[in-house]
């Protein structure tokens, strides 16, 4: 059984906040992201949306989970959700999971619009130029690609493709 393999940190975290949405929430996506266990996760994050509906980090956290488990278009509309809920958001987490989102729905141009935005308020932002210089390099855009590639190696000299997995979530399609 697969719930008794799951370690009984996050089984406890989830037992502990099993009616705090907020709780459920924050408990919900690190099980996702440390423990990568999306589907315990994804039904923690329905169950804290059942208690609230109306929680934007549970809609942000979700549209996490959706990227990682290679539903990008779910993503976007519960990110479109959460943005909605809390308009005034404008965390880089936020921006950022929607510019995954979009990447991955091949809309590099969105993708670049974000990162754009992200860059403005952090120039030295390691997620959006990652995430930029891919973009535009699939957008045909590779003087902009080669631009946010050097801001990247010099915000983060020690970065290489070969070690992306260290710098990301729990993607499950290989393709992702």
């Amino acid at each position: 059984n697969a719930r008794l393999a799951r370690p009984p940190c996050g089984r406890q975290a989830v037992r502990i906040g099993r009616d705090d949405a907020v709780a459920l929430t924050y408990a919900a996506f690190a099980v996702a992201y440390v423990l990568r266990d999306l589907a315990f996760a994804e039904e923690q994050i329905k169950r804290a949306l059942m208690l609230n509906p109306n929680l934007a980090a549970a809609w942000n956290f979700s549209g996490w989970i959706h990227i990682w488990s290679g539903n990008a278009a779910e993503a976007v509309s519960d990110l479109s959700r959460a943005t909605r809920l809390d308009p005034l958001n404008e965390t880089p987490r936020m921006k950022n999971a929607l510019a995954h989102a979009y990447f991955f729905l091949d809309r590099h141009d969105d993708v670049l619009r974000l990162v754009e935005s992200q860059l403005q308020q952090n120039p030295a932002l390691p997620p959006p130029l990652r995430l930029g210089a891919a973009s535009a390099a699939f957008a045909g855009q590779l003087d902009v690609a080669q631009k946010l590639a050097s801001r990247l190696m010099r915000v983060d000299p020690a970065f290489r493709v070969s070690r992306l997995e260290d710098y990301l979530g729990p993607y499950r399609p290989a393709e992702f």
